[in-house]
């Protein structure tokens, strides 16, 4: 079977969303779940407290799962973009003076650098200049690394006992 999913999105994301639109639906309640549909309705008026759209989402409920009255979140691709190079968003640190990441090179030397950023989808950063595919980023560190510092990496655990 299938049933109606009712959901509302930002007036900035608006004109990316249309009638047809597949959309992927994960159910609070349903672990590990998602369920596709498609967009049947936009409405073109939006609430003025909100200052959102609604939309109407048709959604597939095979195995009837779904119940009125459930929540959920809903994704929707609005545009995609073949990065070069992406980050994980921690690597990136955001100030007033701009955007840096800080790059380890072969020394093992950190390197903070300006970076102009393009896309993100909430868990990657697309970087357009000042970092090159391969190099190495610091996503995680106890403490700012300064630009020049040396760097160890920690090591990766073999698994095997101690020996006594």
């Amino acid at each position: 079977g299938w049933l109606f999913f009712k959901s509302s999105l930002p007036i900035e994301t608006a004109p990316l969303v249309s009638t047809g639109q597949s959309v992927e639906v994960s159910i609070d309640g349903i672990d590990g779940s998602t369920f596709s549909g498609t967009v049947s309705n936009v409405n073109l008026v939006a609430d003025p407290q909100s200052r959102q759209f609604s939309i109407q989402i048709r959604l597939d409920n095979p195995e009837d799962e779904l119940r009125p009255g459930m929540f959920g979140r809903v994704s929707i691709v609005t545009k995609e973009v073949r990065a070069k190079v992406a980050v994980p968003k921690e690597a990136v640190e955001v100030s007033e003076k701009g955007s840096t990441v800080t790059v380890i090179d072969n020394d093992m030397k950190a390197e903070v650098r300006n970076v102009e950023t393009g896309a993100s989808d909430g868990n990657m950063v697309e970087v357009t200049s000042g970092v090159e595919p391969g190099e190495k980023v610091v996503t995680l560190s106890f403490q700012k690394l300064r630009d020049g510092q040396t760097v160890a990496l920690p090591q990766k655990k073999t698994g095997r006992p101690a020996k006594k």
